[in-house]
C-alpha cells in the first residue's frame, strides 16, 4: 500500500511537472503510469484532461472531462473551461495559455485553501486527539497487565513515555491529515510533502523569516543558559539514555504535531474573533500540555510561534521555528549533561 502510494504520488508529480515545462508527451505517460494506480483520482483525471487538450487527444479529453464533471459537478468553474476545449476548435498557443493561467489560480485555491473553521470542526478534533491519548493509555495499561502482569496505570518508565508520546503524535498528524484538513480537492500525500518544502526552501529566501530564525535561536540560547544558572533542568530523568527516539520526536514530530494542534486549528479559529485571546488561550493551553512545572519559558516560545504562524502566513514557518528551539535546546542537553 505504501508502494503504492509514492508510485502514484511520485507519477503524478513528475507528470504535473513536466506539464508545466512544457513537456506534455512526457507528461502523458507519467500522468498515464499515475491512473492506473489510481483511476478515480480527480486531480490525475484533471491534468490528463489538460495533458489532452494541449495535445491534440480530443477524445481522449472528452472522456476525462466527462469523468471530472461526473465525479465533482461543484468543480464545474475550473473543468468546464477545459471541456469546452475539448469539444470546440483548435485554441492557439495564447488561448491555451490563458486556460493555463486561470486553471492554476483556480487549482491552488481548491487544493490547498482549507475550509473555514467552525467551533464544531475545532472541538471534534480535540475530541479525536483526547480520545486517541485515552485509548493509546487503555491499550498500554492493560498489555502491561496482561502480558508483564504488571498493575495498571503504575508510573510508566521512560522509555515507555518516551514511545508513547511518539506513538500519540504520529497518529495525532494523520487524523489531522484525515479529518480536519478539508480542501476541495484531496490531493495526494506526496504532492502535500513537496508542498510543503517548497514552501520551506522559500521560507529560508525570505529576509523577515530569516531574522525571525536568528532571534529565536539567540533566545532559546539566552533562555537555555539562564535555566542552567538558575539550576532548572530541560532533561527528565532518563532523557538520556535514548538519544534518537529524542531527537527524531523533539525534531520532527513533536513540532508538526503541536503547531497543527495549537497554532494550525486552536489559534486559527480564535483568531477569528480575537487576536488577542488567541494569543492567550494558545499560550496558556501550550504551557498546560506541556505540565505546570514545564517552565514559563513555554509561554514565551508560544508567543514566538504564534507571531510566526501568523507573520509569514503558513504552518511551516512555526514548525520551522519551533525545530530552531528544540535545536538548541537538545544540542544544551546532550553538550552539558
Amino acid at each position: 500500500m505504501i508502494i503504492r502510494w509514492l508510485s502514484f504520488g511520485r507519477s503524478l508529480a513528475k507528470g504535473i511537472g513536466h506539464y508545466q515545462r512544457g513537456a506534455y508527451t512526457e507528461a502523458l505517460d507519467a500522468l498515464n503510469a499515475a491512473v492506473k494506480i489510481k483511476e478515480s483520482d480527480f486531480l490525475v483525471q484533471f491534468w490528463l484532461l489538460r495533458t489532452s487538450v494541449r495535445l491534440g487527444r480530443r477524445e481522449d479529453a472528452r472522456r476525462y472531462a466527462a469523468n471530472c464533471m461526473s465525479w465533482r459537478v461543484d468543480l464545474a468553474e475550473l473543468v468546464s473551461p477545459w471541456q469546452q476545449a475539448a469539444n470546440g476548435e483548435t485554441m492557439s498557443d495564447d488561448g491555451l495559455a490563458r486556460l493555463d493561467t486561470a486553471a492554476d489560480q483556480l487549482l491552488a485555491y481548491h487544493q490547498w485553501e482549507d475550509k473555514p473553521i467552525s467551533l464544531s470542526r475545532v472541538a471534534a478534533m480535540f475530541g479525536l486527539w483526547l480520545g486517541l491519548l485515552m485509548l493509546i493509555s487503555v491499550v498500554y495499561n492493560v498489555g502491561k497487565y496482561l502480558i508483564f502482569s504488571v498493575p495498571p496505570f503504575t508510573r510508566a518508565p521512560i522509555q515507555h513515555l518516551l514511545y508513547i508520546e511518539l506513538v500519540f503524535k504520529i497518529l495525532s498528524i494523520l487524523l489531522y491529515w484525515k479529518y480536519f484538513w478539508r480542501p476541495n480537492i484531496r490531493t495526494s500525500g506526496w504532492l502535500t510533502l513537496r508542498r510543503h518544502v517548497e514552501i520551506s526552501f522559500s521560507l529560508m529566501r525570505n529576509r523577515a523569516f530569516i531574522r525571525l530564525c536568528v532571534i529565536v535561536v539567540a533566545w532559546s540560547i539566552i533562555t537555555v543558559i539562564l535555566m542552567q544558572l538558575f539550576g532548572e533542568g530541560l532533561a527528565p530523568q532518563g532523557y538520556l539514555q535514548f538519544p534518537i527516539i529524542n531527537i527524531i520526536t523533539g525534531l520532527i514530530i513533536a513540532p508538526i504535531c503541536e503547531e497543527l494542534m495549537f497554532r494550525k486549528v486552536l489559534f486559527t479559529y480564535l483568531r477569528q474573533y480575537s487576536r488577542t485571546g488567541a494569543y492567550v488561550v494558545v499560550t496558556l493551553a501550550f504551557y498546560l500540555a506541556h505540565g505546570i512545572n514545564s517552565g514559563l519559558w513555554l509561554m514565551v516560545a508560544s508567543v514566538i510561534l504564534c507571531f510566526a504562524y501568523e507573520q509569514q502566513n503558513t504552518i511551516d514557518a512555526a514548525i520551522i521555528s519551533h525545530i530552531l528551539i528544540n535545536l538548541v535546546i537538545i544540542i544544551h542537553i546532550y553538550l552539558y549533561y
